[in-house]
Order: structure tokens, then sequence, then C-alpha cells
């Protein structure tokens, strides 16, 4: 993910992105306030080929012996990830 101030990346897995609080999530460079969200655009593009990616290893996931639900699953989690972004916090 990209900073909307300084344009510097931030992991979705940083100890910044994973603070809860009144302070609420910054920019591990820059420091301003960051917004979380999920992109709907980025998840819309990502649905056909996350579909098709679950389709194709579910029957690897059920030779192995494990559920297919959970290739559905995990592809599922993975576009969801994949769809983040950061929005910028306007102050009043």
């Amino acid at each position: 993910m990209k900073c909307p101030y300084c344009k510097g990346s931030v992991s979705l897995f940083s100890k910044e992105m994973n603070r809860f609080g009144k302070d609420g999530k910054r920019c591990p460079q820059c420091q301003r306030p960051v917004r979380l969200f999920m992109s709907l655009k980025v998840a819309a593009l990502l649905f056909v080929p996350a579909f098709f990616l679950a389709f194709v290893l579910d029957p690897i996931f059920v030779g192995v012996g494990l559920p297919g639900s959970l290739a559905v699953g995990l592809v599922g989690g993975v576009m969801v990830m994949l769809a983040f972004r950061l929005k910028a916090i306007e102050k009043v």
C-alpha cells in the first residue's frame, strides 16, 4: 500500500496498521493520520480471478484431505487483503 501523503510504502502487517486506540493509524514514514479501507473497485476486479483460483484449488485441497471450503476461504481472504487501501484523513 502507498501512503496518500508521502507515497511511501506501508505494509498491511506493520505495527502502525495493526494499532488500535483513539490516536488511530499513522504512516510510519511521515506520521500523518491515515485510514484503512477496502476498495470495492479493486475487490470487484479481483473477484473473477479469485473465483477461478478457488475452483482450481478445490480438487487439490480435497485430494490432500482438506475441506474444499478452505480453498475458498483462503482465496477470499487474500482477495480482501489485496483490496485494502489507505485514505487520507482530512482534519476539519
